[in-house]
């Protein structure tokens, strides 16, 4: 297995520990159809969160949030619309971006929740 592959498990592991010590329960990872994915999809109290997580790597010089752009939202919103019709029950539907610093370690990363993204 590549080794980028063993570092993108790895820090998904680490992503879902820290969404659920902050209270979230997750529904899906990596949820695809025809608009696009979403990255993680999770619920808080009776809120439905679609999760764009930004990354870089330590040799990149940018920040994570750099990785997500207007075109990146637009298809997150319309795949959520897509997932939303299959699951109607929800009724508060919250997009969020989730950073995660470029750190050497990846023990210490640092995990920055920016909530309730309405334009990008």
């Amino acid at each position: 297995m590549p080794w980028n592959h063993l570092i993108g498990i790895a820090r998904e592991l680490r992503v879902k520990k820290w969404l659920s010590q902050k209270g979230f329960k997750l529904i899906s990872q990596n949820w695809n159809c025809s608009y696009g994915e979403v990255d993680i999809i999770a619920s808080f109290f009776d809120q439905l969160h679609f999760i764009a997580v930004a990354t870089k790597n330590c040799t990149e010089n940018a920040l994570p949030t750099e990785g997500i752009t207007r075109k990146k939202m637009l298809a997150c919103k319309q795949a959520a619309q897509k997932y939303i019709d299959h699951h109607p029950r929800w009724k508060k539907i919250i997009f969020d971006v989730l950073a995660i610093s470029p750190e050497e370690e990846m023990e210490t990363k640092e995990f920055i929740l920016i909530e309730d993204i309405r334009t990008i």
